[in-house]
């Protein structure tokens, strides 16, 4: 199994102490995340986390559940760099992420997302933060398209998202292309 640099489970703590390591090997992370049940916190940070360079397989599944969060899509969506593209699939060549980012539209507009445990509306955290960055962006994008953009979303999708007010601290995470425990 390749691994990336090895990652401290507290950077506080010497290397020597506790290593982390993956769950599975990068090319079992989709079969690892179907036989591990749903987990929409754990979800969210393995996408939170997710480098967009390792492709798109983990974060499709993940938005292709039922169980995934409406915070989880709106957030990867508006991160998407939606800004950046133009109104059709063919305008920069990237067709996976043209093709996963349309997955979570599409989902959007067929009320796919609905089972709201994470709280991205209240407190001042750095999520809360980020998330309204994003959405802001993301509405920017909208409004120099208009609203019959391939990108326009249901209202739902911008909120507000106050779950059950769970943390967003699940028990897996990702980096550089791999899923790790806490």
């Amino acid at each position: 199994m390749t691994v990336p640099p090895l990652v401290w489970l507290n950077r506080s703590q010497p290397p020597a102490r506790r290593w982390l390591e993956p769950v599975c090997d990068r090319k079992d992370n989709v079969e690892w995340l179907k036989d591990h049940g749903p987990d929409p916190i754990s979800w969210f940070q393995i996408c939170e986390s997710w480098n967009w360079d390792f492709g798109y397989d983990e974060m499709t599944w993940i938005m292709s559940q039922p169980e995934c969060d409406p915070v989880n899509a709106s957030y990867i969506l508006f991160m998407g760099a939606l800004g950046e593209f133009e109104e059709t699939r063919e305008a920069d060549g990237r067709y996976d992420l043209f093709d996963f980012l349309q997955l979570i539209v599409q989902n959007w507009r067929k009320g796919f997302y609905t089972r709201n445990l994470i709280d991205a509306h209240s407190g001042q955290s750095s999520f809360r933060a980020s998330f309204l960055n994003e959405q802001s962006s993301y509405l920017d994008h909208i409004e120099r398209f208009g609203e019959n953009s391939i990108w326009t979303l249901p209202d739902a999708a911008y909120g507000p998202f106050y779950g059950v007010g769970r943390e967003v601290f699940g028990r897996y995470f990702s980096r550089d292309g791999f899923i790790f425990e806490r």
